[in-house]
């Protein structure tokens, strides 16, 4: 047996994987004998730890495991079973700095996530505000103000992030946060419709729609069609963002698109729901063991050595 079955074999027994489940892995590799024999020698070995290994130890086992054991295969094995404990210790170091800095990476995106329970109010808290502006008019500008910018994210985000990707593939968060976008596109497009009705009848309200949607179209051609929430770039200060209208014009056509969305009020609380929801992914007792049992490309590896036994 060479010196990578060896340790597939040595993992098998830390894992607690019973001998037949390894033979039928081996079966179109190895002779039964030869795996019935080395997973016996494994498992004592294992049992016994690294100490130093006697001739009489040496026969013991040999005498216990069976099969084709003789001394001189059980100190072989102890050599190769020696040098795959060394490695997995290493290994294990070496896995524990990479996911640490993997949650370091999780950190600085949690930090790109507007926390909605740091902003709520003892007594009441308007839905999609920010900084005290009212964006329930604009839902868009919100999902903006409050979520990471992932455009160009090699340059702003830097290598580690594709890392932190392949890390939490297994989490929520990459899943919420299109969904959140979705929410909030899907309410605009909602607002444009009932814009297009309510303008056949009102004129001054066709007026300040229009006003509001030049806006808009302004930001999006000009350098501030988003804010870009980013590690190095957090956005803390909003005074560049500042809707054109006030609370009271936004309450009364709040009031009249009620009348055409259905469940306007709960597609609002919906959106800051959902936002809740992805800032909680990023916890640190939801997003780390996440990171912890993930893989990347960069992944610490466990060692090759030449050799083997026979």
């Amino acid at each position: 047996m060479d010196i990578s079955e060896c340790w597939e074999i040595f993992n098998s027994v830390s894992e607690g994987k019973e001998q037949a489940d390894v033979v039928k892995k081996f079966k179109n590799r190895r002779n039964p004998t030869t795996i019935k024999t080395a997973y016996n020698v494994a498992k004592l070995l294992h049992c016994r730890g690294t100490g130093p290994l006697s001739r009489k130890e040496a026969q013991e086992i040999a005498d216990e495991a069976r099969y084709h054991a003789n001394v001189t295969y059980v100190q072989t094995a102890f050599i190769h079973y020696k040098a795959w404990h060394e490695d997995r210790l290493a290994n294990k170091v070496r896995r524990e700095e990479h996911t640490r800095l993997i949650k370091e990476e999780a950190k600085r995106l949690r930090a790109c996530v507007r926390n909605p329970r740091l902003h709520m109010l003892p007594d009441k808290r308007e839905l999609l505000e920010v900084d005290n502006q009212d964006w329930r008019l604009d839902p868009v500008m919100w999902f903006y103000l409050c979520t990471p910018d992932f455009s160009n994210s090699k340059r702003r985000w830097g290598d580690s992030f594709s890392l932190l990707r392949q890390h939490t593939r297994g989490s929520s968060f990459w899943k919420d946060y299109g969904d959140l976008w979705k929410a909030a596109r899907k309410l605009e497009e909602d607002y444009q419709i009932a814009a297009i009705q309510l303008g056949k009848d009102f004129d001054e309200y066709r007026e300040l729609w229009n006003q509001i949607s030049v806006e808009k179209l302004g930001r999006k051609r000009g350098s501030l069609f988003r804010p870009s929430k980013y590690p190095d770039a957090p956005l803390e200060e909003y005074e560049d963002f500042i809707p054109s209208y006030d609370t009271y014009y936004c309450d009364q056509v709040l009031s009249r698109f009620s009348k055409i969305i259905e469940g306007l009020v709960m597609q609002l609380l919906e959106l800051e729901q959902k936002l809740e929801q992805l800032y909680s992914n990023l916890e640190p007792h939801k997003i780390y063991p996440i990171i912890d049992q993930g893989y990347c490309c960069e992944c610490p590896q466990g060692g090759n050595q030449r050799g083997g036994i026979e």
